[in-house]
């Protein structure tokens, strides 16, 4: 299993970490995994529960994989 901050997480206003590289969506990662003689066996993008950050709530996100070698 992968977990991996979003790139969405970027537009919230939320601070993060400031490197776009530390980011990746879920097909990025697949991507890489599939090259790697990896079987993707889902990948998702998970919204966690909104939190509040300087008043507004925001929704942050994370890549979400499950592989398997083959």
């Amino acid at each position: 299993m992968i977990a991996n901050h979003h790139p969405n997480d970027l537009l919230t206003g939320v601070p993060r970490p400031p490197d776009p590289n530390v980011y990746s969506t879920p097909e990025e990662v697949v991507a890489e995994l599939e090259a790697s003689n990896w079987a993707t066996l889902q990948a998702m993008t998970l919204v966690r529960d909104p939190v509040e950050f300087d008043g507004p709530m925001v929704d942050l996100s994370d890549a979400v994989i499950w592989g398997q070698k083959k």
